[in-house]
């Protein structure tokens, strides 16, 4: 007989979380998503290079200014690291009445076969950048899905580029992009984290998926990013 699988402590939280939320919004996000990939015909690459790996694709721009320094993204992960589930779940509210396309875009994950275990891993990086971007004082405007797809046009040209790469031209290739974007502490941490769950490799399309909606985040985050003024 087999056995049941336990739950993971917080689990049965996040699935009635998911189930709140998910409608419209969710299936609206899913559309850009699929718009998107489906411009640039992301099947899974077979590709496999052993010579050096070649220049990702450009970062949004080349602004040296950064929205969100070390020090605050270290401050919002201890911030995080200190909250109850409880605590989580009313973040996670905020977002979605703050920033609904940005929470939709990790809830979305769910119809393309990600695990609860896999999204939580998008959810928390969510829930940290959010958390960084209070801290910063500054107001980002709310994220539409115009934002959206021209970013995950973007992003999606260069999780394309690394398919097929071996594990060490992957980590050269991950390190010259996070040197040129103008989010390098957020996109470092995204590449941390991803690497920590096995995430890293895309070998699958749900592991694609779980990259590109990680990678939007930092996207749109720095797309957005409200300019300061001398």
């Amino acid at each position: 007989m087999k056995a049941n699988r336990r739950r993971r402590p917080n689990e049965q939280g996040w699935i009635e979380v998911m189930r709140r939320f998910d409608g419209a919004g969710t299936t609206a996000v899913e559309a850009t998503l699929r718009r998107a990939t489906a411009a640039l015909g992301l099947a899974p690459s077979r590709r496999v290079d052993n010579g050096p790996p070649r220049n990702l694709p450009a970062a949004l721009d080349n602004r040296p200014m950064t929205s969100i320094s070390s020090q605050i993204l270290v401050e919002a992960v201890l911030r995080f690291d200190r909250m109850t589930f409880q605590d989580r779940e009313r973040l996670a509210e905020e977002i979605h009445a703050r920033q609904p396309n940005l929470f939709f875009s990790v809830l979305v994950l769910q119809r393309y076969g990600a695990t609860l275990e896999q999204i939580e891993v998008v959810l928390n990086l969510l829930l940290v950048f959010y958390e960084a971007m209070k801290i910063s004082g500054r107001a980002w405007p709310i994220i539409s899905e115009d934002v959206q797809e021209r970013c995950l046009r973007r992003i999606s040209a260069r999780v394309r580029f690394i398919e097929g790469m071996t594990q060490q031209q992957q980590v050269q290739a991950t390190s010259a992009a996070i040197a040129d974007h103008p989010e390098q502490q957020l996109l470092a941490f995204v590449f941390g984290k991803f690497k920590e769950h096995h995430l890293l490799g895309i070998e699958t399309e749900t592991q694609k998926m779980l990259m590109l909606a990680a990678l939007n985040l930092v996207e749109c985050i720095a797309e957005t990013a409200p300019r300061t003024t001398k």
